[in-house]
């Protein structure tokens, strides 16, 4: 049989025969005959199937065809994940402004059609749940020579493989990732990468180049621990719109948050489909901000975006594929009333009545614990009673309420001892003997903060018999204010009075006590006057 003979042969069998799964035999034999096939203009099948016929005598093309899964067109399995794909494909093109009309016997297949100054262009977009290859184009280019009224649109999850992408394309047939599509409805590709970016710069220049994040525990309302990734995770699957995490000064809030959506934005890139995108929004950067739109078109713009959409920026909130993250909510307080803070909260949590998910951090207060923060801060406009507020929402029709409140605990000796040898893992048993031989440091290492204060400063103690406990917490107590007065934090004056000696009170003698009052009280004399709440206290000594 000539090859003429055998397409002739072939396609008067009246068979769709696409490449995958079709003809029984070795992958890399296929691959190589694909090429041929592209050269010569058939598909894949058509070329495999002469050149069997050209080495049998005896060759029956029927008898080498498989029929394809995708071909047969099953009922769709609601529950399945390609089901799920192709809806959430179907999606995507409905925000863009397409109309859909769904194919009853291919669920895999959606029509689209869109209009444009007075004309109708008609679309085929074949979703699929896989990455394509070299074996699915011959499939795909019979589709497409078959009718020519319709574009060809190929929506993969997984992407598609270089060579694969080439002869589709030079066949006319748009090839796009689930993230792609994504990307070219809302162009957020540079703000997810540089979210990556800017979490790896932190890492060198807090950690010189180490990752040392240590991921502490959380504790929800009931006291239970859970590990914190899991935990987010597990919410992601909830009802409930809104996870809040509570947490001490120095415990780590900003730092999990970032952490966090570095890992989102990384999984992000690697499979859109499974996982959301993240927005990071630090609340510091909001003061004047009036509305949500507001504050995200500040956000993106202060990251070079320009061009966001906000209708469909929404739309991709309430789909759950974009996860808005707030971080210091608390810090609004320190510029602003007090009401402030609430109010920018129910602002916020409008968008999360929607279906979108959102997780904000807040400080649980500004001193050492919750006994302290209880007896300090008037009631009535404590921050016990602020978190009430928070979590006291409308519950959801499900009976689930409006927010999760969970706590992000201080780090544990386990987890002291982790920190100090991922970040210097020659010395940690010396500056783990160290901190011991100091009052009260012990401690205070149990904060992430203080804890990355302690070894910057004790890694420079040669002799510890000659290192005066005053000169070690004196230091300390100025990189806390360089930590403070350059990061986001301008406290009211009573918060600035209190939060401090409440933090450093117990440091020991009276004498220790006193320096360190007299450093902190010096600090405060550049600060704003008068008119931001503040007043100069007077300078005191360790003498007075």
């Amino acid at each position: 049989m000539s090859t003429k003979q055998v397409i002739l042969k072939i396609r008067s069998l009246n068979m769709d025969t696409p490449n995958d799964l079709t003809i029984r035999m070795p992958n890399a034999l296929k691959n190589q005959i694909a090429l041929e096939a592209e050269k010569q203009g058939v598909t894949l099948n058509e070329l495999a199937m002469y050149i069997l016929a050209r080495e049998f005598a005896d060759f029956r093309p029927e008898q080498f065809v498989v029929h394809d899964p995708q071909v047969s067109h099953p009922k769709p399995d609601k529950h399945s994940q390609q089901y799920r794909f192709s809806s959430d494909v179907k999606k995507l093109y409905q925000i863009a402004g397409y109309t859909i009309n769904e194919n009853a016997s291919n669920f895999r297949m959606l029509e689209i059609d869109h209009k444009y100054c007075g004309m109708i262009n008609r679309y085929q977009v074949h979703c699929l749940d896989c990455a394509i290859r070299l074996d699915d184009c011959g499939h795909l280019i019979h589709i497409q020579n078959k009718d020519q009224t319709r574009g060809i649109i190929v929506v993969a999850s997984k992407g598609f493989h270089p060579d694969a992408r080439s002869i589709l394309e030079n066949h006319d047939i748009s090839c796009l990732s689930y993230s792609d599509l994504v990307f070219e409805l809302l162009p957020l590709k540079d703000y997810v990468d540089k979210q990556i970016v800017n979490y790896q710069n932190k890492v060198i220049e807090k950690w010189n180049g180490k990752d040392c994040f240590i991921h502490s525990d959380i504790h929800d309302r009931s006291l239970q621990s859970h590990k914190p990734l899991t935990h987010f995770s597990q919410w992601l699957q909830t009802p409930q719109p809104m996870l809040f995490i509570m947490g001490n000064v120095g415990d780590g809030k900003t730092t999990f948050l970032e952490f966090l959506a570095y890992q989102m934005a990384r999984k992000f890139l690697d499979d859109a489909v499974k996982y959301p995108l993240p927005v990071l929004i630090p609340l510091t950067q909001v003061n004047n901000s009036k509305t949500l739109d507001d504050i995200l078109i500040n956000h993106f713009s202060h990251n070079g975006i320009n061009n966001i959409h906000m209708d469909r920026f929404y739309q991709f909130v309430n789909m759950r594929q974009v996860v808005l993250l707030f971080d210091g909510l608390d810090e609004l307080s320190d510029r602003t009333p007090w009401k402030a803070p609430l109010e920018k909260f129910q602002m916020i949590q409008k968008v999360s009545e929607q279906g979108g998910k959102i997780v904000m951090t807040c400080c649980s207060h500004f001193f050492k614990d919750r006994s302290e923060q209880e007896m300090l801060i008037d009631k009535d406009q404590g921050y016990l009673d602020f978190e009430d507020a928070l979590v006291s929402g409308k519950d959801d029709s499900n009976g689930h309420n409006s927010a999760e409140v969970v706590y992000l605990q201080p780090f544990n000796d386990d987890q002291v001892k982790t920190y100090l040898e991922s970040i210097d893992h020659d010395n940690a048993k010396k500056h783990l003997e160290t901190i011991k031989q100091f009052y009260h440091l012990s401690e205070l290492a149990h904060s992430p903060l203080m804890l990355k204060f302690i070894h910057d400063n004790i890694k420079s103690i040669h002799d510890i018999s000659k290192t005066r406990s005053t000169d070690l917490y004196a230091t300390l107590t100025q990189s806390w204010l360089a930590h403070v007065n350059t990061s986001r934090w301008v406290l009211d004056k009573k918060n600035k009075k209190i939060s401090y000696c409440v933090w450093h009170g117990k440091c020991g003698t009276t004498k220790i006590t006193k320096c360190i009052i007299s450093n902190f009280s010096h600090s405060l004399c550049p600060l704003p006057g008068p008119e931001n709440g503040l007043k100069k206290i007077p300078e005191r000594t360790c003498e007075n």
